[in-house]
């Protein structure tokens, strides 16, 4: 459960490579430290995952370039401190990271911690200002007439990115306890833009451009009532696709991303509406016409981090007086399921080498590999953010008589490793968990070449 997760961190021999004596000094001041202070580590999963088969989530839809940290008392509703992006802070590859937010003793109380990912919002005052009148700013971005939607996306670089925002919830509630042993702080992330897909399914039509009509202009940062616009908003159109048009786009030919657009709900009158303005060549003759955002005569609302894939299809019955034979349907799903989560890391494992050897550590697979001669201290360091943790427990998991515990500590273990001499890779689980908390175990495999 990832209420009970553990994350790993590797240090790598060249940052260790210090005698017996300093290290076991380090290891006692490391301790000491931890004592004075709780970690609250903050893991991050971005989102990736894809719920339908059409869909494509490359790094721009799920990258993180900047977070920034937002940290209001949750008595006085104050914003505590001047906003902080947490990026450079990250560990870990993409797309997973963490992030470790020290606690002092002398903090007490509860907060709300509030992300915004690739996008930064101004104008907040220290002491002053809430979290009201963060929900009131306007993303900095604005979607122009006759423009790409590419600009609601923000630059870094050579790069654009999509605006998340995103707060921390323990146990129902969005009131983080900054002491005590708080185990499941999650945080979900949602993208702030919408998205079109267009599916060509019309037999002898080929699509040449693509625009939006009566597009929203501006969104808030977060969402503000039920998909309200900002009194600054107005309609725009003319605004030009995302994606680049296939020099074919004919039946059986799909454009992703399409579009990015802001959220909204859709006027009374189907004119007025978000519409998708189409420009094909039918049977040898240019047509164009709009796909207004209704469903059965009904308004389709925009809602932010959600795609919306529109299906042109050949329709059965007489040419209608435009000269085309188009129906469509318009298929609206959540962007993705995995959220962005932010947990509390219970326990963290550290392997390390200090006295002899080199390794290599994959975060994603949780795996150790090491060369194959013999390693006479190969130590793991258990760091519990648990209060009352009670002595460190760790240990091989199974047969593996080439792995001997030569010493066990209260916060760590040092393990001697024998030439392998096989031929042949062999493997080992390493288990580690604190005596008062049985439950909460985090395992990595320890693969040694021959």
């Amino acid at each position: 459960m990832k209420m009970k997760s553990i994350a790993i961190a590797a240090i790598g021999l060249a940052a260790l490579s210090f005698s017996s004596c300093s290290s076991e000094n380090d290891l006692t001041s490391g301790i000491e430290a931890q004592k004075q202070a709780q970690l609250l580590t903050f893991s991050f999963a971005i989102p990736k995952a894809d719920p339908v088969t059409y869909a494509t989530h490359d790094q721009a839809e799920y990258d993180i370039a900047s977070l920034w940290m937002y940290e209001f008392d949750a008595s006085s509703g104050k914003l505590l401190s001047t906003p902080v992006d947490i990026k450079p802070q990250l560990t870990g590859a993409g797309p997973q990271y963490s992030y470790s937010k020290a606690v002092t003793p002398n903090q007490k109380g509860t907060r709300r911690f509030v992300f915004v990912a690739n996008e930064q919002v101004a104008g907040l005052v220290v002491g002053s200002s809430t979290m009201a009148d963060l929900q009131q700013k306007v993303a900095s971005k604005t979607l122009a007439a006759d423009a790409s939607s590419a600009t609601i996306l923000n630059d870094f670089g050579s790069n654009k990115r999509i605006p998340m925002t995103g707060e921390a919830v323990a146990n129902g509630s969005k009131l983080i306890s900054v002491t005590g042993t708080n185990k499941s702080i999650s945080v979900e992330m949602t993208r702030v833009l919408a998205r079109i897909d267009i599916s060509n399914q019309i037999t002898n039509m080929v699509i040449k451009d693509v625009k939006l009509v009566n597009a929203n202009s501006q969104s808030f940062v977060f969402l503000n009532g039920e998909y309200t616009k900002p009194a600054t908003n107005s309609k725009v159109s003319g605004v030009k696709a995302f994606a680049t048009i296939p020099a074919a786009f004919g039946k059986g030919t799909e454009l992703k991303k399409a579009f990015y657009l802001y959220e909204g709900a859709q006027p009374a009158d189907k004119k007025d509406a978000l519409q998708v303005q189409i420009s094909a060549l039918q049977n040898n003759k240019d047509v164009v016409f709009n796909v207004p955002f209704y469903v059965e005569n009904k308004p389709v609302t925009v809602k932010r981090n959600h795609i919306y894939r529109l299906v042109l299809k050949d329709k059965s019955g007489p040419t209608d007086a435009a000269g085309t034979n188009i129906s469509f349907t318009i298929e609206d799903t959540p962007w993705n399921e995995i959220t962005l989560n932010e947990e509390f890391e219970a326990l963290t494992l550290v392997p390390e080498i200090v006295r002899s050897g080199n390794f290599d550590y994959d975060y994603a697979t949780a795996t150790v590999t090491l060369q194959k001669e013999a390693y006479s201290f190969f130590n793991v360091n258990a760091v519990s953010n648990l209060a009352n943790a009670g002595n460190s427990v760790i240990e091989v998991v199974g047969d593996a008589p080439w792995i001997t515990k030569t010493n066990q500590y209260p916060f760590n273990s040092e393990f001697a490793i024998s030439a392998n001499t096989t031929g042949k890779v062999r493997k080992a689980v390493v288990k580690g968990y604190y005596t008062n908390y049985p439950d909460v175990v985090r395992y990595f495999t320890i693969i040694q070449k021959p």
